[in-house]
């Protein structure tokens, strides 16, 4: 009885009066690509994602959080990526390229993930950086660099990608790489699909979550948090299962 009233009155107050819907108390419209819609959501308009790097195949483990706030038009997310067991190198700039792929499948060694996640379908890969998203796949996020001994603890933004909405990378694959991206300047048919970045390593799919990840790193400024008084985090141990 009471959801039938609820009901009722968020219908009553979902009314136009000429210039479009009115908003009901505590709430407000989701502001999507082409404008606010009819859909309402809280005025905590900020959602949560998480990947975890855990595959048994991989000696890569870590992380991946995701942050969405939906009433930010264009849209941007922020994406922090927190890993370990990457092959220890003496460059002071190996990187690894980082791309959503397709298919929220991790299996067959990350291959089942199918391509790079392109809502235009008809896009070229690139990079990130690029406005322009017919020069570039949505799921083109470059390259990570990573320490000597095979961390990655970095953040960044990218433009016109969403946690929810019509073009999700929910449910979707992160794929980390073997290899650097040339951002699809490498003058060949595979720089202009993949970037050259070689076999994946890793993967994870991306899930909804609250903000307790978000607010909980497992690294700041590279070193492992210690929490409550435990035991450092040991970077060979296998923390996440």
């Amino acid at each position: 009885m009471y959801t039938y009233i609820l009901c009722l009155v968020l219908l009553s107050a979902y009314q136009t009066n000429g210039q479009g819907p009115v908003v009901p108390p505590g709430l407000r419209p989701l502001v999507g690509p082409s404008g606010p819609s009819g859909t309402f959501v809280t005025r905590d308009s900020v959602v949560y994602g998480t990947c975890y790097f855990n595959n048994t195949y991989s000696q890569v483990k870590g992380r991946v959080d995701i942050r969405q706030d939906l009433q930010m038009n264009p849209p941007n997310i922020e994406m922090r990526v927190q890993v370990w067991g990457l092959p220890q190198s003496t460059m002071s700039d190996a990187e690894h390229a980082m791309h959503v792929h397709q298919w929220g499948d991790t299996t067959r060694g990350c291959y089942n993930a199918g391509p790079h996640f392109d809502s235009d379908a008809f896009s070229v890969h690139g990079g990130p950086a690029s406005m322009d998203r017919t020069v570039r796949h949505d799921g083109d996020l470059g390259n990570l660099r990573q320490t000597n001994d095979g961390i990655i603890d970095t953040g960044f933004n990218v433009q016109n990608m969403m946690l929810v909405g019509d073009a999700s990378i929910m449910g979707r694959s992160i794929v980390m790489h073997e290899g650097r991206d040339d951002l699809g300047r490498g003058n060949t048919p595979v720089s202009l699909q993949t970037g050259n970045s070689g076999a994946p390593i890793a993967c994870c799919v991306v899930g909804l979550s609250d903000s307790t990840n978000w607010n909980n790193p497992l690294m700041i400024n590279g070193q492992f948090v210690n929490r409550g008084g435990m035991t450092p985090l040991n970077p060979n141990l296998n923390m996440l299962g």
